[in-house]
């Protein structure tokens, strides 16, 4: 129980900050216009004298995908800095995960560019950053080179 109160608490507090409680108020009245403008609309629509259903039931549509953009672009207003917020706690996430795999990555996309460019096969002869030697295994990720020993000059 003790932690219902207090996450009660802790919501309430957060509604204390002014821009928070003034987000939300703007949300609610723009839900509550929202439907009651979709309702009326509707409504008028129905009481209208259409020469065909198939076009009343048009215009109840449109209604309905107009007003449903129009409080899709009430709430990215009303609740924008909040979303840029988010958007750029997002891209930290990413640019951080991106940074930390990054020599995995690497090794992937070095196993796949070796894997098929098939630039050398067991057998032979290679040279990788002064290692010499003869390749005696190669898997996606790792090569084994027998080494030969130092460069003849």
């Amino acid at each position: 129980m003790n932690f219902v109160y207090e996450y009660i608490s802790d919501f309430a507090s957060v509604l204390k900050s002014w821009d928070v409680l003034k987000q939300v108020i703007s949300t609610l009245a723009l839900f509550l216009a929202f439907l009651f403008f979709r309702w009326a609309t509707i409504v008028t629509v129905r009481r209208w004298n259409a020469p065909s259903g198939d076009e009343k039931r048009r215009w109840i549509i449109q209604v309905k995908n107009i007003s449903l953009v129009i409080l899709a672009a009430g709430l990215f207003g009303i609740w924008a800095t909040e979303l840029r917020a988010f958007a750029l706690s997002l891209v930290a996430v990413a640019a951080a995960l991106a940074i930390s795999t990054k020599e995995i990555i690497q090794c992937f996309l070095g196993g796949f560019y070796k894997a098929s460019t098939r630039p050398f096969e067991i057998g032979d002869r290679i040279e990788v950053n002064g290692c010499r030697g003869e390749v005696i295994d190669h898997n996606f990720l790792c090569t084994t080179v027998l080494e030969i020993g130092p460069r003849a000059r």
